[in-house]
């Protein structure tokens, strides 16, 4: 049985954050199954169609090497909080020789 939540809030304010809420679980759904499929390629190949994707490529690489953020860490002689933040942005901040080292894979 599903009860009602008694609230104040309009009824537009109401439809729309279940929208939102939908939207998110539909974002997660996605995300959870692109990792699924990375899981599975192996990091034979990945496919690079936009800066986007070049930008997530380290992320996309460590999941299909089925490596932690720590042992990927270690790879690029980064610390793994950096790295951990690197993926929280989509690399979009890394400069420099850290990030040079994320895409080589170590220096």
């Amino acid at each position: 049985m599903v009860r009602k939540t008694q609230t104040k809030a309009p009824e537009a304010l109401i439809r729309a954050a279940q929208g939102q809420t939908a939207e998110l679980a539909e974002e997660i759904e996605k995300q959870i199954k692109d990792y699924e499929q990375l899981q599975k390629t192996r990091a034979k190949e990945l496919r690079i169609f936009s800066l986007h994707d070049l930008r997530v490529a380290p992320i996309r690489y460590r999941i299909a090497a089925h490596m932690t953020i720590e042992s990927f860490a270690r790879l690029v002689r980064v610390h793994s909080r950096q790295i951990a933040r690197y993926e929280s942005e989509d690399y979009q901040t890394c400069r420099g020789i850290r990030c040079s080292r994320s895409w080589r894979g170590s220096t």
